[in-house]
């Protein structure tokens, strides 16, 4: 299934082939780390292991860091499932799988609930709420 990202009209992006996924919905979070720390800090998304001159902080050892994540959905009614997949790619093939009206009534609710909850709408709902890190961090960031 070919989309607008893979016509070179629209996009230039070139996902690195672990992030090429057809299999999946794919989600970046970017953070972008401006905190100064007191003590070195080795997770590897907020990694701080720069010592700042007077010597007094650590801070970031790169302006961004990412994690990648990936969602993946199957559907089954009582016989048959779909291939593993995205969501749109996976609900999209539910006829393929003999679903009768029923069936279809409730793999549409259940759409909606999986389509609230993906990765991408929890990032958008709760912003700088997502990591419990926030919470830690003393002063405006």
């Amino acid at each position: 299934m070919s989309s607008f990202l893979d016509n070179p009209d629209f996009s230039s992006f070139n996902p690195r082939p672990e992030l090429n996924r057809t299999d999946a919905d794919v989600t970046l979070l970017v953070l972008r780390n401006r905190i100064q720390y007191i003590h070195p800090v080795s997770d590897p998304f907020f990694q701080a292991t720069t010592k700042q001159l007077p010597g007094l902080f650590y801070t970031s050892d790169s302006p961004l860091s990412t994690i990648a994540c990936t969602e993946q959905y199957q559907l089954c009614n009582s016989r048959l499932c779909t291939h593993v997949g995205g969501l749109n790619q996976t609900y999209s093939v539910l006829q393929d799988i003999g679903v009768n009206k029923v069936q279809m009534a409730v793999f549409d609710i259940l759409y909606e609930i999986l389509f609230s909850m993906r990765l991408f709408n929890l990032v958008f709902i709760l912003q700088d709420s997502l990591l419990l890190a926030g919470e830690q961090v003393f002063g405006v960031y």
